[in-house]
């Protein structure tokens, strides 16, 4: 097998130049059987320096949901993530202000486990208590797994 040489940093060259210095390359590596052409994309495409405002509004209002504003500027996109796992360890007022804030927007919600969330205090932050679903003890994983498929939000 032949060495091939190693050019030496090519700083000063644009995207396009490296992507050929590289294509260049990969046409002088042997086939392994004769007759086959490099590969080559069928379609060129070009990088999208801005998303298109249906792009944008999806990507920061339909993929997420609503936190307390206080909350919204230490998050990525202003909200949670929807289909992603947030923990919230320590006292239970950052979760009683996201229960509010989801099932405020219309979301539901599902709490598991915690008989003793203050649902007064979700109350007074704004939270639609006939949107959130209280199990105290749940016996078995399942109820939890149910839970998670029909909610937006589990506590």
């Amino acid at each position: 097998m032949s060495e091939l040489p190693i050019a030496p940093a090519s700083n000063g060259l644009t995207k396009a130049e490296k992507l050929d210095q590289l294509r260049r390359k990969m046409a002088a590596i042997p086939a392994r059987s004769e007759g086959t052409a490099p590969a080559m994309p069928a379609v060129m495409l070009r990088s999208v320096d801005e998303p298109t405002p249906i792009v944008a509004t999806a990507q920061t209002t339909l993929r997420t949901l609503p936190v307390p504003s206080p909350i919204a500027g230490l998050l990525p996109r202003g909200g949670l993530a929807r289909g992603t796992v947030a923990s919230v360890a320590g006292t239970s007022s950052v979760l009683v202000g996201l229960l509010a804030s989801v099932t405020a927007a219309g979301s539901h919600a599902a709490v598991i486990g915690m008989p003793d969330l203050s649902l007064l205090a979700a109350v007074e932050q704004g939270a639609d208590l006939s949107r959130i679903a209280i199990v105290p003890a749940p016996k078995d994983s399942a109820v939890e797994v149910a839970f998670s498929g029909g909610s937006q939000t589990v506590a």
